[in-house]
């Protein structure tokens, strides 16, 4: 029997990464003063040495609870959730269109911004919405169980989202077909068309990337929560994990350095999504 490797889930892998850090690279000398970077590392290099103390969990924890849930305020929490999706939105599309030859010219026609928010905000939202209901829970779960059990939680989460994704450009896809003749006015073509966009918006080839790659910003709390819970839990890998940080640039540069950890995430998530899109084709 042959084994038979597909690269394309590491070359979409590859490119998630480049985006990522082609979008955050700079942020320091943006975003950050040097008396902030020395805060933003303290806290970091606290974490590092001390995982089991750590206070980020309930940082972010704080800031779900405080932001993000509709006990919150239901407006308030409508609020800030449109506000991540449209922020995450543009900063994807920014590094869509440098890099698409003719995009900026396109932007601001109707057409574009039909799709955009008919198809794009609107699935992003809902993503969003649903995800950051699920994200208290799931943080607490998280921090109070062992390592094999968070990285099953971790999973889930991708899952679920990637359902939802999945799902809800589904349904616009056929709402599309229905009202404006899309997809040959074919709801059939419209549903086929699913995978194949969606295998090119892994390696940033269409504008569903700007979409789907935004939505990969709210799975990093829920990824940090874990990646400080595995190393509080396991010295082993709380020592491998220490000796590969050490090499990163977090007292300079602690944004771009959070962006190589989170970029690394969003590789392994968009490894997994390519799977589970080849099982749809």
């Amino acid at each position: 029997m042959e084994l038979s490797i597909d690269f394309s889930y590491f070359n979409a892998s590859l490119v998630s990464v480049m985006a990522i850090l082609a979008t955050l690279w700079k942020a320091d000398d943006v975003v950050l003063s040097k008396a902030g970077a020395k805060i933003i590392y303290k806290s970091i290099k606290n974490t590092v040495n001390e995982p089991e103390k750590s206070e980020v969990s309930k940082v972010i924890n704080g800031i779900i609870n405080s932001y993000f849930l509709p006990s919150s305020g239901t407006l308030k929490f409508f609020f800030n959730v449109f506000t991540l999706t449209i922020s995450s939105l543009l900063v994807t599309l920014s590094v869509y269109v440098a890099k698409t030859n003719g995009m900026s010219e396109q932007v601001f026609r109707i057409t574009f911004l039909t799709q955009f928010f008919g198809n794009g905000f609107l699935v992003t939202y809902l993503v969003n919405f649903f995800i950051f209901l699920s994200y208290p829970v799931l943080i607490h779960k998280v921090s109070m169980i062992d390592v094999k059990r968070a990285l099953l939680v971790l999973a889930l989460d991708g899952f679920l989202k990637s359902s939802l994704f999945i799902v809800f450009t589904a349904i616009t896809y056929l709402f599309f077909a229905e009202f404006y003749g899309s997809f040959s006015g074919s709801k059939v073509l419209a549903l086929k068309a699913i995978p194949e966009t969606l295998s090119l918006a892994v390696t940033f080839d269409n504008l569903t990337s700007v979409y789907l790659y935004s939505t990969l910003l709210s799975s990093f709390p829920i990824f940090i929560v874990v990646f400080i819970n595995i190393m509080a839990n396991s010295p082993r890998l709380s020592l491998l994990i220490r000796s590969v940080l050490f090499w990163l640039p977090f007292e300079e540069k602690p944004i771009r350095a959070i962006s190589i950890v989170f970029s690394i995430f969003t590789g392994m998530s968009i490894f997994f999504l390519s799977m589970l899109l080849s099982i749809l084709k």
